[in-house]
């Protein structure tokens, strides 16, 4: 996972909001509960958790199911706080929407999942001010594990592809070229 993470934030010129995204979803999808990498995350039941990255930042993850909310927390070597995502979840504890905040508690973005079959299938990203920034759209294959995901920006065109072949081997991402579309009437997030 952190070699992920080093790939998609370092190597790429995605936009922030995107590998960051899709670590928490690898997080959502492959687990990191007691039973180890083979393990799911459970939002039913009360957890915490923190992962140590090899950088020194370390990602503490916090499940409320009684309040709905999971809360995702990466914090630098000196522990000051990059940033916090916030999940709500609904009554069969999916998530639905969230709000990730920079480490002065200011809006950064804002999250709407589609989910079935108790999986993520879309998941929009809008910014502080509502205007949809990208939008990810998540594959799997027959057992459940995330075998792709698509990155498409704000006026609908595909920006990359990260792809697995399941648990445990890390996604290639390959960014497609940028393409001019006209402009389209910007989406906003309803309350």
């Amino acid at each position: 996972m952190n070699s992920l993470r080093r790939v998609l934030s370092h190597n790429l010129r995605l936009p922030r909001v995107f590998p960051a995204a899709l670590v928490a979803a690898a997080l959502w999808h492959s687990g990191l509960g007691d039973a180890g990498a083979q393990g799911i995350i459970s939002y039913q039941k009360p957890s915490a958790r923190i992962v140590r990255n090899a950088d020194g930042t370390k990602l503490s993850i916090k499940v409320d199911p009684y309040n709905q909310r999971v809360e995702e927390t990466l914090q630098d070597v000196d522990n000051s706080i990059r940033w916090k995502l916030v999940r709500e979840l609904d009554e069969t504890f999916q998530p639905v929407r969230a709000t990730k905040y920079d480490g002065r508690d200011q809006v950064i973005s804002k999250h709407r999942y589609l989910t079935l079959k108790g999986r993520i299938e879309e998941e929009e990203v809008f910014d502080a001010n509502n205007n949809l920034l990208s939008k990810l759209v998540f594959y799997y294959d027959a057992k459940a594990r995330m075998t792709k995901v698509e990155q498409f920006n704000n006026r609908g065109a595909l920006v990359s592809v990260s792809r697995s072949s399941g648990l445990g081997v890390e996604p290639m991402v390959q960014q497609t070229p940028t393409v001019n579309l006209p402009p389209t009437s910007s989406k906003t997030l309803s309350k």
